[in-house]
């Protein structure tokens, strides 16, 4: 078995079996497969597609080139939930406590931002002291005292996933929804979970644009999860405009706390709720809709949500006392006006996220440094009524840029016609 001879069987479109995949993943781990190798089999896989046999073989094969968390020992559900990424998506910031002070372990493997979507480990490092970078020992000692571990990927955590997802970055075969169901899901099924929510994001601001590709990449997550023995469930919710009223890093801590504490209600604190009651009823926690939707509330109400966030922010070396509006996000810079009476009709998520990225709360590259204070608030959204000089986006940086000011102008419309309702959730499955 060489790897020439691999890559020209998936070249000419034939199947490959698990001994096969399995030689090439484990080669590329160890470098005794180079990057020109990896790229060619990579680029055929994307162009002639894996099948579900060779997805579910590429996936084992991630996922055993590192470490696997077991928490099978733990008594209790284990879950997770995963967003494909988008625009001020900071749904797994509350949710991770609400979730933990109704009873369920959560053990959270996290990203960072890339390109125009936000990382949950940037927002959480906005919060003085926070450590997410835990081993594979502090992963679980943290889980186990805590019920929620929010850490980043190791050295030794899936990596062939990390060297595969750079490698597929500068090789042009980042869309591939065979390539991505394997990305995501190694990293997932090796967390030691029980259950996994899955939220698929389509729309300008995701990358997949057509309920269509969201559906399909979602479906193939979800039947390999079952495959694997999981229990799986799944929305497809929209980012045709940035999730909740702030975008950026700070400023979405401050958001997560608002929901937290039941000050904000908004669609990021609905997609938040949503999630919970299809995550409690995926694993038969109450009897009833309205029974869950009392645990929901009660958790909010009672401030052990808000409190088991708290005790996160303690546990993992954070300091409670920077989570002031002052500490997370800049004064108002500027706002973003518009310039006629109307609807707000489009967004162009995107855009908004690149404007981020030239405040520095993205990055076009892994190793570019973040500024976690800067962010923009989104002042109207989808079919409200707008009045000529009213503020679209508020700015909070330290130093204007015109660039941010451009893109943040050219990434919206008004139309004298109101447009359509915007339906968050457009698809579920297993919940």
């Amino acid at each position: 078995m060489n790897a020439p001879e691999i890559i020209r069987k998936k070249r000419d479109n034939l199947s490959l079996n698990e001994n096969e995949i399995k030689f090439m993943i484990e080669g590329y781990v160890k470098d005794n497969i180079p990057d020109y190798q990896m790229s060619a089999f990579l680029m055929a896989s994307f162009i002639n597609n894996l099948n579900d046999s060779e997805i579910l073989c590429l996936t084992k094969a991630m996922i055993e080139s590192g470490d696997v968390y077991d928490f099978s020992d733990i008594e209790g559900i284990k879950v997770d939930k995963h967003s494909t990424g988008g625009v001020g998506d900071k749904v797994s910031i509350p949710l991770a406590p609400i979730l933990a002070s109704l009873g369920f372990f959560v053990p959270m493997v996290s990203g960072r931002g890339l390109g125009h979507t936000g990382g949950t480990l940037d927002k959480l490092e906005s919060i003085k002291g926070f450590n997410v970078n835990l081993t594979k020992e502090k992963f679980r000692e943290t889980l186990i005292k805590n019920k929620v571990a929010m850490g980043g990927q190791t050295e030794t955590f899936v990596p062939a996933d990390k060297k595969l997802y750079a490698l597929r970055d500068v090789t042009g075969t980042v869309e591939s929804i065979p390539l991505i169901t394997a990305s995501i899901m190694s990293k997932k099924l090796a967390e030691g979970i029980d259950s996994l929510f899955l939220d698929v994001k389509t729309g300008s601001g995701a990358f997949m644009k057509s309920i269509e590709s969201a559906k399909e990449l979602a479906d193939r997550m979800f039947e390999l999860g079952e495959m694997m023995g999981k229990k799986m469930a799944y929305v497809i919710s929209d980012m045709s405009q940035p999730l909740g009223d702030y975008a950026g890093n700070g400023c979405e801590i401050f958001e997560s706390v608002s929901i937290l504490k039941g000050e904000t209600r908004n669609y990021a604190s609905k997609l938040v709720k949503e999630t919970a009651l299809m995550i409690m009823r995926q694993n038969y926690v109450g009897k009833s809709d309205e029974e869950r939707e009392n645990k929901y509330r009660s958790a909010i109400d009672s401030g052990k949500a808000y409190e088991k966030f708290l005790d996160i922010v303690r546990f993992q070396g954070g300091d409670e006392k920077s989570l002031r509006i002052k500490d997370l996000m800049y004064e108002k810079k500027y706002e973003i006006k518009s310039e006629r009476d109307g609807y707000l009709f489009e967004f162009d998520t995107y855009k908004i996220g690149i404007a981020l990225i030239y405040m520095n709360a993205g990055r076009f590259r892994k190793e570019d440094a973040i500024d976690h204070k800067a962010g923009i608030k989104i002042e109207k959204h989808l079919n409200e009524h707008v009045m000529k000089g009213e503020p679209i986006f508020s700015v909070y940086a330290d130093k204007d840029n015109d660039d941010v000011g451009i893109l943040l102008k050219e990434s919206f419309k008004i139309s004298q016609e109101k447009g359509d309702e915007t339906k968050l959730i457009k698809v579920s499955r297993g919940a």
